[in-house]
Order: C-alpha cells, then sequence, then structure tokens
C-alpha cells in the first residue's frame, strides 16, 4: 500500500502583525518509510521555532533510517514482539529530538526551554502504525470512511495551557501506542490553530471536508499549493489569530506487483478543487465550532509563508548552522507556492496597512463628530460630553473591527 502526502505551515495573523515567523512546522512523506510529523512552538519562547523544525527533522531521519528496531516494532508480524519494543522505540525518538534540542540551544547561546514545542506524528509500517502526541492540537485517523479523534489536545491546569516537548516533560504526558494497519485509509495532524476549525472541541465532531481533503490527496489533485492555499483562505479569520499547519498522509492501494512511485507527482495546479467545494456550507467549520456573523467567516487569510514541509536538502544540513540565523527571509511569500489576489498580496506585505484603516476610519468619525459638537455648542444646543464623544468613537471602532 502506497500512502500519498502533503504537509504545510502558515502565520497567524498575530504573527504576522508583530513581525514574528511561524512557530509551526509539518513533515509528512509516502516512501520509502510513510509518516508524518507536526510540531507548535510554544508561544512564549523566543525561537521556538527552532525547536518545532528540529523536531520534524529527526522524526523524517528517523523514519528514513529504518533501523531494525522500527521495522521490528512495525512490519514484524509477532504482535507481542512489537508491543514489547514499542516503549523503547518511543524513548529512543524522544531522547533523539532532546539532544538535539541541546545542540541547537548551544549553538544559539540559549537555554533549551526557548525551543519547546507540541509534537504529533505517526509512523506507518506494513502491519502497524506508531503515534506520539505531546500537548494540544489533535491527530484524526479514517477507518472505514469514517473519521474519528485518535488522540486530542492535552490541557494544562489552566484551559489555555498545554504541555510540550523539553526537559522537564512528564512520562504521562508522552502519549502514544501502536495500532493495526489494515482498516486505516487516512491519517492527518493538525496544530491547534488548524484543529480549532477542523474539530470541534465540545464532542470531538470533525468538519466532512477533512474527509474530502484525505480523498483529494489520495486522487493527487490536492498537493502543496493547495494545502497552502487551504490554510490562507479567508474563513479561518478572524477567529482563528494563531498559526496553523496540517500534515495528511492517504493510503492508495497497489495490486499485483505493481511497485509504489518514489515519490508523489505534483498535480498541474489547474487539476486543483476549490476549497469551497471541499468544504461545503460554512467552509473549515466543524459542526459547533464558532462562526462570523450571518454564519459567515469574514477576514483575510494569512499569508503563503510556510516552514514546512522540510526537503531532504533542508534535513541534510548540518543543524543549528542555518537554524541559528536571526532573519526571516524563509518565511517571505512565495509566487510558486500558493495563488493569492492582489489584495492579499498587499495586505500580506504590509499588514501595517490593513491595521491603519481602523485607525483611519476612527479618526475621520472623532472629527466628524468633533466638528458637530462645535457647532451644537455655537449654535446653543446642548453639547456632547466627553464621556459620550468616546462611547461613540469606541462603538465605531467595535464594528469597524467586526
Amino acid at each position: 500500500m502506497y500512502w500519498a502526502s502533503v504537509a504545510a505551515s502558515v502565520p497567524g495573523r498575530r504573527h504576522l502583525r508583530e513581525g514574528l515567523p511561524c512557530q509551526d512546522a509539518a513533515l509528512a512523506a509516502g516512501a520509502p518509510r510513510s509518516f508524518l510529523v507536526l510540531a507548535d512552538g510554544r508561544g512564549s519562547a523566543r525561537r521556538s521555532e527552532i525547536g518545532a523544525e528540529a523536531a520534524c527533522r529527526v522524526v523524517a531521519e528517523f523514519a528514513g533510517a529504518n533501523g531494525v528496531l522500527l521495522q521490528d516494532t512495525l512490519d514484524h508480524p509477532d504482535h507481542e514482539r512489537a508491543g514489547t519494543l514499542w516503549p523503547l522505540m518511543k524513548d529512543l525518538l524522544f531522547q533523539m529530538i532532546l539532544t538535539r534540542h541541546r545542540g541547537l540551544a548551544e549553538r544559539c547561546s540559549l537555554p533549551p526551554a526557548e525551543l519547546e514545542h507540541t509534537l504529533l506524528m505517526a509512523l506507518i509500517g506494513e502491519r502497524r502504525m506508531a503515534w506520539v502526541h505531546v500537548g494540544d492540537g489533535a491527530l484524526v485517523v479514517e477507518q472505514n470512511g469514517e473519521l474519528a479523534v485518535l488522540s486530542g489536545p492535552e490541557r494544562g491546569e489552566f484551559a489555555n495551557q498545554t504541555c510540550f516537548v523539553g526537559e522537564k516533560t512528564k512520562a504521562q504526558q508522552i502519549r502514544g501506542g501502536l495500532s493495526l494497519i489494515d482498516k486505516v485509509t487516512g491519517i492527518a495532524a493538525m496544530s491547534d490553530g488548524a484543529a480549532e476549525r477542523l474539530v470541534n472541541s465540545q464532542n470531538n465532531q470533525i468538519t466532512p471536508g477533512l474527509a474530502k481533503i484525505m480523498q483529494c490527496v489520495r486522487e493527487g489533485s490536492f498537493g502543496r499549493r493547495e494545502m497552502l492555499r487551504f490554510l490562507t483562505e479567508t474563513f479561518w479569520e478572524p477567529e482563528v489569530q494563531d498559526d496553523r499547519a496540517l500534515a495528511v498522509l492517504a493510503a492508495q492501494p497497489t495490486t499485483g506487483r505493481e511497485k509504489p512511485p518514489a515519490k508523489p507527482v505534483s498535480p498541474p495546479a489547474t487539476a486543483a478543487p476549490s476549497t469551497a467545494s471541499i468544504l461545503p456550507g460554512v467552509p473549515g467549520a466543524a459542526p459547533g465550532a464558532r462562526e462570523g456573523r450571518g454564519g459567515e467567516m469574514p477576514g483575510l487569510g494569512s499569508s503563503p509563508r510556510e516552514t514546512g514541509p522540510l526537503t531532504a536538502t533542508d534535513s541534510e544540513d548540518p543543524p543549528g548552522e542555518t537554524l541559528c540565523q536571526s532573519n526571516f527571509s524563509r518565511y517571505r511569500p512565495v509566487a510558486d507556492n500558493a495563488v493569492v489576489s492582489w489584495r492579499q498580496y498587499i495586505i500580506h506585505a504590509f499588514p501595517c496597512l490593513w491595521e491603519f484603516k481602523y485607525i483611519l476610519s476612527a479618526l475621520i468619525a472623532g472629527l466628524l463628530i468633533g466638528i458637530f459638537a462645535g457647532r451644537s455648542a455655537n449654535l446653543g444646543y446642548p453639547a456632547i460630553s466627553p464621556e459620550v464623544l468616546a462611547q461613540t468613537l469606541e462603538l465605531l471602532d467595535r464594528e469597524l473591527r467586526n
């Protein structure tokens, strides 16, 4: 069985406004060892995007090496043997990530805590699938055409807290397991920013659009360009201000002695399905998800800037030599990665212009109200108090932003 793959991540409006890089990273591959991995950097950490990208590289290298431990855990017919080896493989992979963190922290002169991130990953074998989840976000599987949440977000003591991959991670916070692969036809990993629209946090109900995305990935009509376009659609904002990342694997059955291709073939852009057809009705919203006024989802999509998926060339770079550079050139919009309108491009390139629109509108409204107040006083009408002016300006600003 061959697995088609696609993954991408984009920065949210908040990071664009503050001039910060995307802290999400995602990577997926269908051959030779199928896997997907996604990491969401801790928002309060200074360089968590480095740790997130490094973790994706570690998982890619681990899957690419295809060692004896990995083969015996995922491919061996003895299920009892696989169950015995699974804790060893999980601990080894986690320690590999922490070791990479320590090396990067030393090169960048940072404490390792500044590289912390969440982690969602799945490794596919001939008989079993291994998965690991630390922190928020969601892992979703498709079995016999039905979607189900394999692992949901883990919260901390408060609602807006979660756990991260780091030196202080507790063993019970590293969730994971082995699942038989015979009935699994699709897997998706998403950061909390993407899960906010795709999975209902109250009842774990999944938007039907995710099944359609998996089907399009399976058919070869939904590649990296289409994923970036989907993640930058207008329906995500203003509710979702966070970075968004999504990685998908979709099974393609092979018959006879047919060999799967070495890498998935990227389809032409004209063959891409419309995201409106993928998510009918209110696009992108799982039942029960937050909606805008009248069921609409206003707001502009994020920039097509992204950090993943990483290529084989990226994984061959010595760790730390490129990741520690303090420039954000890698996050600039690339015309070949997504198709955006001229309005989106201007706003993404100069986000301050979009914010300035609200400020200018409020200033004009305040000037008109001030002129009216002055004329009212000169004509003997009751003067407008400063409190009323302030309330009116606040109301106008709120309406403009909505």
